[in-house]
């Protein structure tokens, strides 16, 4: 025998309805945050396509639609292509100059990119000093 066994008819029916009840408000609860975070990435993915990451887009287009199948074989497919090293290069480097021709058209964010090309320009030069 269980404590529960022992109960009224009337309160086993009421623990039983509880129970139910309980599970399907953390089911709703689950399912509502899914939607929030397939919100949130279908508003990340026209950013990620602005600053040049297609492919990230790509992905989070896939989550936020609802396409699992697509979503888990294009993050395989990214996935793969950023742990190869020519492609990673390739990947960021595209998306980098997405990101600078944006930048550079902000006064504030030029003159910060210049400071640092100079600093890195002089750093070269200080390196290539050293060596002779």
């Amino acid at each position: 025998m269980t404590p529960f066994s022992e109960l009224p008819a009337g309160w086993q029916a009421v623990v039983v309805f509880l129970a139910v009840f309980g599970i399907a408000l953390i089911g709703l609860w689950l399912y509502a945050r899914r939607g929030k975070r397939r919100e949130l990435v279908s508003e990340a993915v026209p950013m990620l396509r602005d600053y040049g990451f297609v492919r990230g887009a790509d992905v989070g287009q896939a989550y936020a639609n609802g396409r699992y199948k697509a979503f888990l074989s294009l993050s395989y497919a990214l996935l793969s292509d950023l742990v190869n090293p020519e492609k990673a290069i390739l990947i960021f480097w595209a998306s980098f100059k997405v990101m600078l021709a944006k930048f550079l058209q902000d006064p504030v964010r030029r003159e910060a990119i210049l400071k640092v090309v100079d600093e890195a320009r002089l750093s070269a030069e200080a390196a290539q000093a050293a060596k002779k």
